[in-house]
């Protein structure tokens, strides 16, 4: 009896255990899910900035009052829509990408 007893007791943690694991599990992929739903847009915004900015140089943007202030809320901005239509004309006129390039050294 008492061995049946144990048994059936073992046979309840096992049970709830495997329970635990599978409600943590989908605990898990509920915050991943959010967290990557939160961060996509800003993680797009960056993106899109990298790509603005490629084979530039921009130590000057960040020396001095004129450079960037985070303070201000720069990744609430919309500017970065802009900034990626510029860098899209910038690729589709060659000429004009050359001399802005040319300027930027």
């Amino acid at each position: 009896d008492d061995k049946e007893k144990d048994a059936a007791k073992d046979a309840a943690k096992e049970k709830a255990k495997e329970e635990a694991k599978k409600q943590n599990k989908e605990i898990i992929d509920k915050l991943m899910e959010d967290f990557r739903d939160q961060w996509e847009p800003a993680v797009d915004k960056l993106d899109k900035a990298a790509k603005a900015f490629e084979g530039l140089d921009l130590d000057d943007l960040s020396e001095g009052p004129e450079g960037f202030d985070i303070t201000k809320g720069l990744w609430q901005q919309n500017g970065w829509k802009e900034l990626d239509t510029l860098r899209k004309k910038l690729e589709e006129l060659r000429e004009l990408r050359d001399l802005v390039r040319s300027l930027g050294r």
